[in-house]
């Protein structure tokens, strides 16, 4: 009876090649440590539970789904992968990250767009902040410690013993200066006109408010250099983009929540990333028109002087649009605005992807077809 032998040679071949193709496959890609789970190499997982905004009742699907994929949008742009967002139930969000803190992770999902309205109730001019000398600095032309013989003014006078004693330079009977007397210290800046209870102004009540003469004292310190914080519901310190002027703000009247519909430019695609009804379901729809018909309901606004200013606001975006089609558009480029009308695709990815080359390809092919 025959017998079969193995061939264990050929076995520690294929075994060789095997392995010569994996390290192979981990050279191309430049990896050469394994991925490990999230157990392993550290992250975070979050429950976040959706709330109906009256209180009671059922989360909307389509809310809990919008929230889902604009959550999923801001943790994509941490730039990790095997980042996940999952809905559990009909109000829960489960977020995991992978190599993000439990804070930062917070910090992101839990940020809002919003905008807010406060009413100014003092605004002054002030110095913008003067750039830190360099090394290279020169010394000043005129030294303030110029010795002179003859008693003069001004600096000199300052230079005198005091003609009475200070009060903290008085001395014990040790010769030592007696201690000086204690004193409060001073409120920080963004605390300074919060009440005394320590609660804030509801909406409502907002245009009733009036800063304290410690609000007021705390302003008049303010510079654009000192950090604050943004309460809502309390008096706020501000000042422009110039840091030239400083603005006493009161609480917040209007508060607004953004929220992007369209794309971000022609060569953005939202249904990509999220619904195509997601614009539908914005909580409270368009805040424009509500803030339009919240002032037309309290009496100051109306439908004619709305129509007026949008009037105005678009001729005013039309001579801008004019002067600047001036210099070139797109379409017809000059030599002082050499630019193609194909560099619109350009503006979003280092490469392009194979779907916007043949946009591109398309715009140019009717282009050139309507020339002829």
């Amino acid at each position: 009876m025959a017998t079969t032998t193995g061939h264990p040679g050929r076995i520690l071949i294929v075994l060789a090649v095997l392995v010569a193709g994996l390290i192979t496959l981990m050279a191309v890609s430049g990896t050469w440590t394994p991925k490990l789970g999230l157990d392993l190499r550290g992250g975070t997982t979050i429950t976040l539970t959706a709330k109906n905004t009256t209180g009671t009742g059922a989360v909307d699907p389509n809310s809990l789904q919008l929230a889902k994929t604009i959550i999923q949008s801001r943790v994509d742009s941490l730039g990790v992968g095997e980042s996940e967002v999952t809905t559990s139930g009909d109000n829960q969000l489960i977020v995991t990250v992978p190599n993000v803190q439990q804070d930062e992770l917070v910090r992101l999902v839990g940020q809002t767009a919003v905008l807010r309205f406060r009413a100014v109730y003092a605004a002054e001019q002030v110095q913008p902040p003067e750039p830190t000398p360099g090394a290279t600095s020169q010394p000043s032309a005129a030294p303030s410690a110029q010795p002179s013989g003859e008693p003069g003014t001004g600096a000199s006078e300052s230079a005198k013993a005091p003609s009475s004693p200070e009060p903290s330079a008085s001395k014990t009977g040790n010769n030592k200066p007696m201690p000086a007397l204690p004193t409060a210290p001073p409120l920080p800046v963004d605390k300074a006109c919060v009440p005394a209870d320590g609660k804030g102004t509801p909406p409502d009540q907002a245009l009733g408010w009036q800063p304290t003469e410690a609000c007021q004292a705390a302003f008049a310190e303010f510079t654009c250099q000192s950090k604050v914080t943004d309460v809502p519901d309390q008096g706020l310190f501000a000042c422009n983009q110039e840091k030239t002027e400083k603005y006493l703000l009161g609480p917040t009247l209007i508060e607004m929540f953004t929220y992007r519909v369209e794309g971000h430019s022609t060569s953005d695609d939202p249904s990509a990333y999220r619904p195509k009804s997601a614009g539908e379901h914005w909580p409270l729809g368009d805040p424009v028109a509500r803030l339009r018909a919240h002032l037309v309901g309290l009496g100051e606004w109306d439908d004619a002087r709305h129509d007026a200013l949008q009037e105005e606001l678009e001729a005013e975006v039309r001579a801008a649009q004019r002067e600047a089609e001036k210099s070139g558009t797109l379409v017809t480029s000059s030599i002082d605005f050499p630019q193609s009308v194909t560099t619109m695709f350009e503006d979003v990815f280092e490469e392009m992807p194979w779907h916007l080359k043949e946009q591109q390809a398309q715009m140019v092919a009717e282009l050139e077809a309507k020339r002829k």
